[in-house]
């Protein structure tokens, strides 16, 4: 007995390891991708993160700064936000610390998922003939074993792991498989101890991190129907909390529209609704979703960071009724191995396993593709949960496969194993090329933009990218080409920057100007007009604008910044430092703000100061090399010439021909050679 115990922890820890090895390996090149899409709004743009005070009114709904969109999600998902903040709190911006943190995220739900799959084998309702019980062994850990890997494996899931801010959706998942375990675990042991209380602690951050949580407890009916026997009473005690705690979600959602001043009514519960089709479209819609989400599965995987979906009307438009039909089989399957599930026959924990994996998946992903409408139609993100289910089935149908081809005495049963390595293993390489595609911001929106090229958001979001990287003219012509698809003010607001950056200032005008008419209330077009008379030193102009911007968005603080620089060029350096530290106090890792500051405190002579604010930039801004010539010229004011000297020395390792700085140099060598004499 002891041998086989010791058997067993041998391949857990091997197992183990495999899981872990593989991950690590396929996730590697994704620890630099930068910042993309919505992690801008939720991380880097988002002040709550930098403020724990902000952190925790934003939990209620109370902070007045963030942008309406981001209140709600605030709320419900504060669990995921609190990471964030931590990430920031640590290493600032630096995507390597948020990255990693996802990674580690990834690899524990695989861990999970394997755990999950051996404890549904040590439930009553798997037992099978003792004949059979090194099979029974062996059956388990390839299951439990290549559900994981595959998991750990599948492209698919890269938009959840790679993609920073998805770490919504795999820690929801983490405390969601926690919470099941927990659960499963404590029904084993059949006892409520502090196994079945880290269950309900588990299952309140998944509901406080992401809305599909709300799922939680009809999976935990359907493992405690599936492979728990016992009285009804029990189970509903069992069973209870979970279902309070699915309330958590509704309540987050209807609090946020309490706050907010808005009615409460269905749509309070409709997280990021879109009111441009019905309830019904949308489900009918969400039926060729889903059918799309299971072609993901297989190989080869084509990807898209943001689809372009069509919207379905009707029930009997082809797809749709496919659709229904090829999904109403496999959940008929499933439940019909449920019922055909018999307990003295070799197939029955097969069968028992994949009915569970069918039915989990369509559990799980009833959240988000059903009847709720969320603004976007398909995300690849929102097949990671579901995903695990039918891992579960494939799995389980193989093994069992393997099994019958074994009891036949069929050489092919040798087969399976190795077929299914090659597949993980094809799946492994796709992961590992995908994350190629999430390097490089341009990159993936050319990649993006090939596959949905007339869907403007896609469009809009490669320009941005081009602009980023400094690539005006490409930016310029991806937003031209989104406005021949969609009229938006946004777009207006996006050429007309790039007309500043082009010295094109009165054209700059002419298109924030067009933004403004379709959108009065633009905040983005107002900032632009500001800019643009600030750069033709119209000042009054400017700052009407400029004041026309923070009214509309209080917290904007490039506006503030730019109503410094009006108030720094006409030499009101108190006006101005109020502006620049009113920037910073709403960015805090605002670098142009801080070098602002930094410059008004030079011209005030409050050198400590201004080289606190010029430190504070070249941290945030290490690539900036100008900073080193402001420190350089205090250290020089203040008589510290050998510091001094290497500030400078430091600038023309970058710049050998800066003039300033070389005269500079020299000027300090020789104050420092007259101290000398």
């Amino acid at each position: 007995m002891r041998s086989t115990k010791n058997n067993i922890g041998t391949i857990t820890i091997l197992h183990t390891f495999a899981i872990l090895l593989l991950g690590i390996v396929i996730y590697s090149n994704s620890l630099n991708v930068p910042f993309t899409f919505d992690d801008k709004p939720n991380i880097v743009n988002n002040l709550a993160i930098k403020n724990f005070d902000l952190l925790l009114d934003a939990a209620q709904a109370k902070a007045d700064l963030l942008e309406p969109r981001l209140k709600p999600q605030m709320v419900s998902r504060i669990v995921g936000y609190a990471t964030f903040a931590l990430n920031y709190h640590l290493h600032g911006l630096s995507v390597f610390g948020y990255h990693l943190v996802n990674i580690i995220i990834h690899l524990a739900n695989a861990l999970l998922v394997y755990c999950l799959i051996n404890l549904i084998f040590s439930s009553g309702t798997t037992e099978t003939p003792s004949n059979t019980k090194r099979d029974d062994e062996k059956s388990r850990s390839l299951i439990a074993l290549f559900s994981a890997l595959l998991f750990v494996s599948h492209p698919v899931n890269t938009q959840a792991v790679t993609y920073i801010v998805q770490r919504f959706t795999s820690l929801a998942t983490f405390f969601y498989l926690l919470a099941i375990i927990g659960y499963i675990k404590s029904r084993l042991n059949n006892k409520k101890g502090a196994l079945f209380i880290i269950s309900i602690l588990s299952a309140v951050l998944a509901m406080k991190t992401k809305e599909f949580s709300f799922t939680l407890p009809f999976v935990l009916v359907l493992i405690e129907f599936m492979f728990f026997s016992d009285k009804i009473s029990n189970r509903v005690v069992n069973l209870f909390p979970f279902a309070l705690s699915a309330l958590i979600i509704p309540f987050s959602l209807i609090v946020t529209s309490m706050v907010a001043g808005n009615p409460i009514n269905s749509s309070s519960i409709e997280f990021g609704s879109t009111t441009d089709i019905t309830r019904w479209e949308y489900f009918l819609t969400q039926l060729t979703v889903i059918v799309f989400y299971l072609k993901l599965l297989l190989p080869p995987v084509i990807q898209n960071l943001d689809y372009d979906y069509p919207v379905f009307h009707s029930l009997f438009t082809p797809e749709v009724f496919l659709s229904a039909l090829l999904l109403g089989f496999l959940l008929a399957v499933g439940i019909y191995l449920r019922r055909g599930a018999i307990k003295d026959v070799w197939y029955a924990k097969y069968t028992r396993l994949i009915s569970f994996g069918i039915l989990w998946f369509f559990i799980t992903i009833s959240a988000e593709s059903s009847i709720i409408r969320i603004k976007d139609l398909i995300f690849e993100h929102r097949l990671y949960l579901p995903s695990i289910g039918l891992f579960i089935a494939a799995i389980s149908l193989l093994a069992m496969l393997r099994q019958s081809l074994i009891i036949k005495d069929m050489a092919l049963h040798k087969v399976i194993v190795p077929s299914t390595l090659f597949i993980i293993f094809i799946f492994s390489f796709s992961t590992f090329s995908r994350n190629f595609d999430w390097q490089e911001e341009i990159r993936l929106w050319k990649d993006t933009v090939l596959k949905s090229p007339n869907k403007p958001r896609a469009r809009n979001n490669l320009a941005l990218a081009y602009y980023d990287n400094g690539f005006f003219d490409e930016a310029l012509n991806e937003n031209k080409v989104s406005l021949t698809l969609k009229s938006d003010p946004g777009i207006h607001v996006n050429i007309g920057n790039i007309y500043l950056k082009q010295n094109l200032i009165e054209e700059g005008i002419k298109e924030f100007g067009k933004a403004i008419a379709i959108k009065s209330d633009s905040e983005k077009a107002y900032n632009g007009l500001c800019k643009s008379n600030y750069l033709l030193k119209r000042y009054p102009e400017a700052l009407r604008a400029c004041e026309t911007a923070v009214r509309l968005k209080p917290d904007y603080a490039e506006a503030y910044n730019l109503m410094g620089m009006i108030y720094f060029d006409q030499s009101e350096l108190e006006a101005a430092l109020k502006m620049f530290n009113l920037s910073i106090s709403l960015k805090p890792d605002f670098a142009i703000a801080h070098n602002n500051a930094g410059n008004v405190y030079y011209g005030l002579k409050r050198y400590d100061a201004a080289l606190k604010e010029y430190q504070i930039v070249s941290s945030l801004d290490p690539k900036y090399i100008g900073i080193h010539l402001s420190i350089g010229k205090i250290y020089h004011d203040i008589g510290r010439f050998s510091d001094a000297v290497n500030e400078f020395q430091k600038l023309l390792l970058v710049k050998p021909n800066f003039p300033e700085a070389l005269n500079l140099l020299a000027v300090t060598k020789s104050a420092i050679n007259e101290k000398r004499d």
